[in-house]
């Protein structure tokens, strides 16, 4: 949700994970309009293999978005899912990316609750 993300970017605790990722699914003029903090735009398939590359032997938790997390967001997350699964020959075990989620509410459900969080 947008307020357990918040509270990680806020004040991390000790997780079963090393760093966070945001793929922000916007267009880039969406994303240059305002996007969370540290937040990569995601637009390209390609961008994703990097991201898989660089997840890879990491411990990181990847969190999609896109405005609403109705289309683009979902879409890119089930995008990913699908490549790292396919890249690893289909064993969950082995997945670059194993912790990946959907922020409920997206950009705008974030934005409006936690903009200081946001770059505008």
């Amino acid at each position: 949700t947008c307020h357990q993300l918040a509270s990680l970017l806020k004040k991390p605790t000790p997780l079963p994970f090393d760093k966070i990722i945001l793929l922000d699914a916007r267009s880039p003029f969406e994303f240059e309009r305002g996007h969370i903090k540290s937040a990569k735009n995601i637009n390209f398939p390609s961008q994703i293999a990097k991201i898989l590359d660089y997840s890879s032997k990491k411990n990181l938790c990847g969190i999609c978005y896109c405005e609403l997390s109705q289309s683009r967001g979902p879409n890119l997350y089930r995008y990913i899912r699908s490549y790292d699964y396919e890249k690893n020959n289909n064993d969950p075990s082995h997945l670059s990316l194993p912790q990946l989620y959907i922020l409920d509410g997206g950009y705008k459900g974030f934005h409006s609750e936690y903009s200081s969080l946001c770059s505008c």
